[in-house]
């Protein structure tokens, strides 16, 4: 808890608790780094809203938003040029152009000589046209997204043992606070697990991936996959050594897997959720496992709030995780990871598997009648959300014990990784200009399951989405993680799960001026900055239509049908 494990840069602190003001002045100039709507026909994953969401395969290729950039530049030289051959079809179709009545022999050479180079010079000018309508129809576009207000990030941050824990209890959660300068800005949440390792799994990603990104921040400008993922492989490997280093008695076998001295493999790994804001005009988001980061605020035409899982989680029930593993070429024709439910008679002989191979499709889903199964073998529900427990398991004909665990990507736990687990992210680069334009006072939020697994995502928005003055923020999420302990321990007492988290809400410069004129009034003075607060809790939210199956409305089958977007 103390701002050395927080991971906190020596330009400015992250004491837990403790909420930090950036102001980005003229944020977001020129041009954003998803390349504008200009790029529309590269990008995938549209959606059908106001706002736009651009998967990390848009983006993956280095230079990307550079090739982006020239292309739009060569197309306004190429459109200049068509547009002088316009003028020459012009004065072609005119001197084709026949009187009525029988032509003369000049003519009608001339009708017969010119009618496909005009029709070519023709073509050439539609084309020419159409392009000048799209880099005319950029422009105007350009001129009103991609320049975004200058924004301010008023960031919370506090992780805790869980419930009411004395302080000095077992901690297996970490997180970051990179804070660069006012445009630029890094966030981390590393959830550990496992009972020898876990600790140190979180702690050694946790640094390493801090340290790692800090230094190649440029690079993510242009290659945001390609970092993050690199720096999710190392921080993997880094955790091997500290493994090895922490038990001189282990040893790593001929495959890499730590093995302690019972001839066992070491269990430990960690969950990495990492965000980061570039230049004030993109956000980059990176993950492995369940530590869910999620984008919230007020809707623009009034007092709804909305919200939407940015990615979705890496767990055992996620149809594309499990064709992932069973498609994954590497494991052709060896043993694979079982992604089953965790039944009370599991390790007994009931595995019921979740998903099934759809041969209409050619893809994995999600099995319903194995769920009913599970539920009639008395699964149950693992969180507020209404999401079964499921687990990956090793194979019995592995070399060793099995283990278990309860996501599909990790950095760590190298037994698992040897089936199927991986420890490559997820990366997506979302424009800021689609939350700010589509949300007002948003807020994103990355946290461990010691948050997520006790609400619902519309109950935590409820409760950190607020108005006001930086000093009714720092209230609310005070509130909220002190109502988080205290309904970890109204659900599970002593063993409430860690929990850590970092709220980031977004402020354009117009909010509160009142609030700027009241500090600015009492900095002159020699005095603290006097706040009020002016929350409003009253609303409602809806989902959004995207991959990520949300909230159970009891019927017992996934919700996205239902979404809309924010």
């Amino acid at each position: 808890g103390d701002a050395e494990s927080a991971g906190a840069s020596p330009a400015q602190p992250a004491q837990p608790g403790v909420a930090i003001q950036v102001t980005a002045s003229e944020a977001g100039q020129g041009e954003s780094a998803a390349g504008g709507e200009g790029d529309a026909e590269e990008v995938e994953g549209q959606l059908t809203s106001p706002a736009r969401r651009i998967s990390a395969e848009s983006l993956s290729a280095p230079g990307r938003l550079k090739r982006a950039n020239t292309a739009r530049r060569l197309t306004t030289e190429a459109a200049s040029q068509l547009l002088q051959v316009e003028d020459e079809t012009r004065s072609a179709r005119s001197s084709i152009r026949l009187s009525s009545g029988a032509p003369s022999p000049m003519r009608a050479g001339a009708a017969a000589q010119w009618p496909r180079e005009a029709e070519e010079a023709a073509s050439r000018a539609d084309t020419a046209a159409a392009v000048r309508a799209v880099e005319e129809d950029e422009a105007a576009r350009t001129a009103q997204t991609s320049v975004l207000p200058a924004l301010r990030r008023f960031v919370f941050h506090d992780k805790h043992p869980g419930a009411h824990k004395a302080l000095d209890a077992k901690q297996q959660d970490d997180y970051f606070v990179l804070e660069i300068d006012d445009k630029n800005a890094v966030y981390g949440v590393f959830d550990g697990h496992g009972g020898t390792h876990g600790t140190l799994a979180a702690q050694t990603a946790c640094s390493f991936v801090k340290e790692y990104v800090e230094e190649r921040f440029d690079d993510l400008r242009e290659s945001a996959t390609e970092v993050f993922t690199q720096a999710f492989a190392l921080a993997h490997e880094a955790i091997r050594q500290a493994i090895l280093e922490a038990d001189p008695n282990a040893k790593a076998d001929d495959q890499g897997i730590p093995v302690d001295e019972d001839g066992e493999a070491c269990d430990g790994g960690t969950t990495a959720t990492v965000c980061a804001f570039i230049d004030g005009e993109t956000l980059v988001h990176a993950q492995v496992g369940d530590s869910s980061c999620a984008v919230g605020g007020f809707a623009m035409d009034g007092g709804e709030i909305l919200f939407d899982e940015l990615i979705a989680d890496h767990t055992p029930d996620e149809a594309s995780e499990y064709e992932r593993i069973m498609t994954d070429p590497e494991l052709e024709g060896k043993p694979k990871l079982h992604l089953v439910y965790d039944t009370p008679d599991l390790f007994e002989g009931n595995m019921i598997d979740i998903h099934k191979l759809n041969p209409e499709t050619g893809h994995y889903e999600v099995d319903l009648e194995a769920r009913r199964r599970a539920d009639a073998a008395g699964v149950g529900y693992k969180n507020n959300r209404g999401d079964r427990p499921t687990i990956c398991l090793t194979p019995e004909e592995g070399p060793y014990g099995e283990q278990a665990m309860g996501m599909t990507r990790s950095l760590g736990d190298f037994y698992l990784h040897l089936f199927g687990c991986t420890c490559v992210p997820h990366v997506q680069v979302i424009p800021l200009a689609d939350i700010v334009e589509s949300l007002r006072c948003p807020v994103l939020f990355l946290a461990s399951d010691g948050f997520w697994d006790l609400w619902s995502y519309q109950e935590v928005f409820d409760r950190i989405v607020c108005e006001g003055p930086d000093s009714n923020r720092q209230a609310v999420a005070e509130r909220y993680f002190r109502e988080n302990q205290d309904k970890g321990e109204a659900e599970f007492g002593d063993s409430a799960d860690n929990m850590s988290g970092v709220l980031v809400y977004l402020k354009r410069p117009e909010e509160h001026v009142s609030e700027t004129e009241v500090n600015a009034i009492a900095t002159r003075d020699g005095d603290e900055p006097h706040h009020h607060a002016t929350g409003d809790a009253a609303a409602k939210g809806a989902d959004v239509a995207d991959d990520v199956d949300d909230e159970d409305d009891g019927d017992g089958e996934p919700e996205d049908g239902d979404d809309e977007w924010i």
